[in-house]
């Protein structure tokens, strides 16, 4: 599986944009550009990703579905998880 709307290419700049500044929430991905908040809605009914456990406890919604790290989804490969 893998996350809706993100490919290679906005995989590549969510890795760039974090080294830049964490994101801290799932909503964040909209400084991916061609990811603006109807986008973000569709990843967020997906379920696969989410914001790091780094994240403190309480301080974003959760997410439906399996949590995992966004960061590590996108590490893993670019176009693809395992689910």
């Amino acid at each position: 599986m893998r996350i809706i709307h993100i490919d290679e290419i906005r995989s590549a700049e969510a890795v760039e944009i974090r080294a830049r500044r964490p994101f801290a929430d799932v909503r964040d991905l909209t400084r991916i550009r061609g990811i603006g908040p109807s986008r973000v809605i569709d990843i967020e009914a997906q379920g696969l990703a989410c914001v790091s456990s780094a994240t403190p406890a309480g301080t974003r919604p959760e997410i439906t579905g399996q949590p995992r790290s966004l960061m590590a989804t996108l590490s893993r490969s670019p176009t693809s998880v395992s689910a």
